[in-house]
């Protein structure tokens, strides 16, 4: 669970970064309840979330930096909690700098078979003798590595179960980011798709798919070999072995091998 989490955070990272509301959000579950820093006392349902982190990014003309700091996972089998630092390095619409760090706890839980955020708690530290809220307060995190989404801080290993997340989730800004501009996809009904006949052949598929469970993988290189279990909604659980090729911290290809079916 805790490999699952950091691969949310870092596509939260990213999307926050591209100011997308529907990609920062995809891990929420649609009952999670959000404490804000600001506005409402409490925030009810991923449509709540939206709407306040579309309000959000209307205020930004510019975000130079987001990142999650100081990252502290602790799980179980069905749920986890995650403290962390977050960082806004951002220009507001009337050309102010906005530079800020706040507290985070989130949790996750298991839900329909997939990791979704369940709760979230956001805050700052106040002065108790004015009431005032301590905005430029920064933690010393020393040596601490800071999660932030950079491609090329991630291994092959990382970047190959960051695809298949993507692919579970229907996260298709996220794909067409990691796919190398040369990608091909083949498989023994398919031979060297290029990416846009990828997308409209192969990802459409991504609608039926519930999970992928790693059952094996294997890091050589630039390359790396995946035997994975899918849960499909509407087909019996399968599994295929898959050979990747990664390029400048971009999928260069993908070739699939197929296994068999679980009744």
């Amino acid at each position: 669970m805790e490999e699952e989490i950091r691969e949310i955070i870092k596509n939260r990272v990213a999307e926050v970064k591209n100011k997308n509301v529907d990609g920062a959000t995809s891990a929420y579950s649609e009952d999670v309840i959000s404490y804000d820093v600001v506005g409402e006392l409490k925030f009810n349902g991923i449509n709540a979330i939206k709407e306040r982190l579309k309000e959000w990014f209307s205020t930004l003309s510019e975000i130079v930096n987001y990142e999650i700091a100081d990252v502290k996972i602790t799980s179980s089998s069905d749920t986890a909690y995650c403290s962390c630092l977050n960082h806004i390095n951002a220009k507001t619409i009337d050309g102010n700098k906005l530079d800020m760090w706040w507290r985070e706890t989130t949790c996750y839980s298991h839900v329909d078979e997939m990791v979704k955020i369940t709760h979230t708690h956001s805050s700052v530290p106040f002065d108790a003798k004015n009431g005032m809220a301590l905005l430029g307060l920064k933690p010393n995190l020393g040596e601490q590595e800071i999660e932030e989404d950079k491609e090329t801080r991630k291994s092959p290993r990382e970047l190959a179960i960051t695809l298949y997340r993507a692919f579970q989730n229907q996260e298709r800004n996220v794909l067409e980011n990691l796919f190398s501009p040369d990608f091909t996809f083949s498989s023994p009904d398919h031979k060297d798709l290029n990416k846009e006949q990828f997308f409209e052949i192969c990802y459409p598929f991504s609608e039926r798919v519930k999970n992928f469970e790693f059952l094996k993988i294997m890091e050589s290189g630039n390359n790396v070999f995946v035997l994975y279990r899918c849960s499909s909604r509407d087909l019996p659980d399968f599994e295929n072995a898959e050979y990747l090729t990664i390029e400048k911290a971009k999928v260069k290809s993908v070739r699939v091998f197929y296994g068999n079916k679980k009744e």
